[in-house]
């Protein structure tokens, strides 16, 4: 599922308090004017005049966008991690959910029908995490988005008659954090980064 990119949306400047706080509530190194925040497990500074990717890089608008409405969003109190749900549970997501089947995770689903091991290995690569709590899969592992924002691919390979299958589940408290269409993003990003491991 692709969006246009938010060229015509301003980026809300980000306080030094809210850095601190972020900072303070994750663990994330904050050095009193640049915050570092792992997103999908690299590395993206974070000041109040704007946001670095790795090593300096640029990074998309709906990249910037997520990681300053995390920044501006990020509660006094986290909240405790509660249950698991479909991105059709999400309030307001309607017809993004077939866009986002459509697209996003039958994406995943042909790209690695047949090829387990090759996306065991993108996960990996990504810093993915076993989910041995959730059984009847082939595949379970959690990517942690943000501090506090795990996604949880589960994948079944194709097994005659059956086609195979994935899925994408969320702890219920991101819409603490983030926004349906940024969600929606999180999604589409992390199809990207598996199915480009799978071509490098």
């Amino acid at each position: 599922m692709t969006h246009p990119e938010s060229a015509d949306i301003p980026t809300i400047p980000m306080t030094h308090a809210e850095l601190a706080a972020v900072a303070k509530n994750t663990g994330c190194n904050f050095d009193g004017s640049r915050l570092l925040l792992s997103f999908f497990g690299t590395y993206h500074t974070l000041t109040t005049t704007g946001i670095q990717g790795p090593h300096g890089s640029r990074i998309s608008n709906k990249i910037e966008k997520i990681l300053t409405d995390y920044v501006h969003n990020y509660p006094v109190r986290p909240p405790p991690t509660g249950r698991l749900i479909s991105y059709r549970e999400l309030k307001g997501a309607g017809p993004l959910v077939v866009s986002f089947a459509n697209n996003t995770l039958k994406t995943i689903t042909t790209t690695f029908a047949g090829k387990l091991a090759e996306l065991v290995s993108a996960a990996r690569s990504l810093g993915a995490n076993p989910r041995p709590d959730i059984p009847g899969y082939d595949l379970s592992v959690e990517f942690m988005a943000l501090p506090g924002i795990p996604l949880t691919l589960q994948f079944n390979d194709a097994e005659a008659p059956f086609p195979a299958q994935s899925s994408l589940v969320l702890d219920d408290s991101i819409e603490t954090y983030l926004d349906m269409q940024a969600i929606f993003t999180l999604g589409t990003f992390l199809c990207g980064r598996l199915v480009a491991s799978c071509y490098n």
